[in-house]
């Protein structure tokens, strides 16, 4: 019966030593990188829409815009995310803003680092204010550009 308790308390210490790294969109283990392999490789394949959040594949031309794009003005000038709103990376999200899991926070903020650098080092950025998910609630924060 020790040995059992001694191999759970060794193995509870490398955890909280070594914590295993996952990727944030999948899960799966990902050692090197916040995205694994896969879901990296995923990303690459991918665009945004010159207006909106919405991923494109790469076969589409430069300037092509999403569906709803084409079909309407959009009251912003531009909006861009790090990953498609989907998955595991929904959920991580979802519990972030409304369940108050700020562990989170370890996923997301390198993938929020990450898309800064990819998408908005080209863009002045006037404004980052804070954006509530509802009336009286903290939210998230949005970032507001020159037309």
């Amino acid at each position: 019966m020790r040995r059992e308790y001694a191999y759970h308390w060794k193995k509870a210490a490398a955890e909280l030593l070594f914590p295993r790294r996952l990727c944030a969109c999948c899960g799966a283990e990902s050692p090197e990188d916040i995205l694994c392999p896969d879901c990296r490789a995923a990303q690459e394949n991918l665009r945004p829409c010159p207006t909106c959040a919405s991923f494109l594949l790469f076969t589409k031309p430069a300037g092509y815009r999403c569906a709803t794009c084409r079909r309407q003005e959009r009251p912003f000038h531009l909006a861009r995310a790090a990953l498609p709103y989907e998955g595991l990376l929904r959920e991580r999200l979802r519990a972030f803003k409304y369940d108050g899991a700020t562990g989170q926070r370890r996923y997301l903020v390198p993938l929020l680092v990450e898309s800064y650098f990819r998408f908005f080092t080209v863009f002045p950025i006037d404004t980052l204010l804070p954006v509530p998910l509802s009336a009286g609630a903290s939210g998230s924060a949005a970032t507001t550009t020159r037309r």
